[in-house]
């Protein structure tokens, strides 16, 4: 899976990034958020405090931006967990991040994505048309 991952702090870029790589995934490392304004990814893990654009706004924008991406924050606060639901936030992990907190992320958002509901199946001799949400 591609995976954005955005933090001010590059120690915690580093070894998240290095997990995720040693898991099999691509990862695309930002210290500022509003890098990621245009580029779409299944997955986003944003640090809350972050100087030039907090976590939370960035998430908004993700969110008005590509409304099925999941946003996963990292922190070492609890104070922003209200705000996170307003975003409506995949996950909230606390820092320092443990490789279960992120396994059990990752199963979770695998199966999300990739469950795709039918609405409606139309077949013909020559076609055969499915639309999916």
């Amino acid at each position: 899976m591609k995976i954005a991952l955005c933090d001010d702090e590059f120690t915690i870029l580093e070894e998240l990034s290095t997990l995720l790589k040693d898991m099999g995934h691509e990862v695309d490392c930002f210290h500022d958020p509003r890098q990621l304004l245009d580029k779409k990814y299944p997955l986003y893990f944003l640090d809350i405090g972050m100087e030039e654009m907090n976590g939370i706004e960035t998430g908004n924008q993700l969110r008005k931006l590509y409304p099925n991406c999941c946003i996963v924050y990292l922190t070492n606060f609890d104070d922003y967990r209200a705000q996170a639901f307003g975003v409506h936030a995949f996950d909230y992990l606390k820092k320092p991040i443990q490789k279960s907190d992120i396994e059990r992320v990752l199963q979770d958002v695998k199966s999300m994505v990739t469950q795709v509901e039918v609405l409606c199946s139309f077949h013909t001799k020559r076609w055969c048309i499915t639309t999916s949400y």
